[in-house]
């Protein structure tokens, strides 16, 4: 193993990547598309990796979460193609969270993309906002609300947003839950439910007991019928 690594070191140098890998895009270990799982994507020039707090990254906080909720999950990047991702995301009924900073999202491309998501007339998108709160202010519920309406005057007010104060990450790891269950539960609610069955389990019922789970049970006595 010394060897082989002297040799590399004194051997040529390998070409440099055509295209830098950007680690922030790489799939994570349980980067797992599917229906009713979630993606997370972060409003904020650093993506995912923003800091609500020292040491704390959206992205840790969305893992733990996905974690304790024994979820599935994987990032998404926020770019220009916001609207075209989201429309994807709702045609494989994947649940979308976006945390949006404030401060960013007043100016420039985070603007635009912002407002295109303000525009998307129905979404499996729940937006969650950090709002800047001086150190040892509150806000109140009305005031946050007006500042959603603000940003997001199409979805602001409505149960689609909500926010937390920024640099608390209890909060935010409260609010990610909440929002993940929710659109989980509304995304399951709108699809039909779907029949189960088993070939072996219903052979060994009709072997067993003589029950034919295909055909319509009938029920006897006064009333009865299929």
């Amino acid at each position: 193993l010394t060897n082989v690594i002297e040799q590399s070191v004194a051997g040529p140098a390998l070409p440099p990547l055509a295209t830098p890998v950007v680690f922030d895009e790489l799939p994570g270990v349980f980067d797992n598309p599917g229906a009713y799982n979630v993606r997370v994507g972060a409003l904020h020039d650093r993506a995912l990796r923003w800091e609500i707090a020292p040491g704390m990254t959206i992205r840790r906080l969305a893992e733990g979460v996905a974690s304790k909720l024994k979820l599935p999950w994987r990032a998404l990047k926020v770019a220009d193609d916001i609207a075209a991702q989201l429309e994807a995301a709702e045609a494989a009924r994947e649940a979308v969270i976006l945390v949006v900073d404030e401060s960013a999202v007043t100016a420039g491309a985070w603007k635009v993309r912002t407002a295109a998501i303000d525009a998307m007339p129905r979404s499996t998108c729940s937006v969650i906002f950090s709002l800047s709160v001086p150190a040892g202010a509150t806000i109140t519920p009305q005031e946050a609300s007006k500042r959603l309406a603000a940003l997001m005057p199409r979805i602001g007010p409505t149960a689609r947003t909500t926010w937390f104060s920024g640099g608390a990450p209890d909060q935010l790891q409260a609010r990610l839950s909440e929002e993940i269950v929710k659109l989980r539960m509304a995304l399951i609610a709108e699809d039909p439910a779907k029949s189960v069955s088993d070939r072996a389990l219903s052979d060994a019922a009709m072997e067993t007991q003589g029950i034919d789970v295909v055909a319509q049970p009938i029920v006897s006595g006064p009333g009865g019928g299929p």
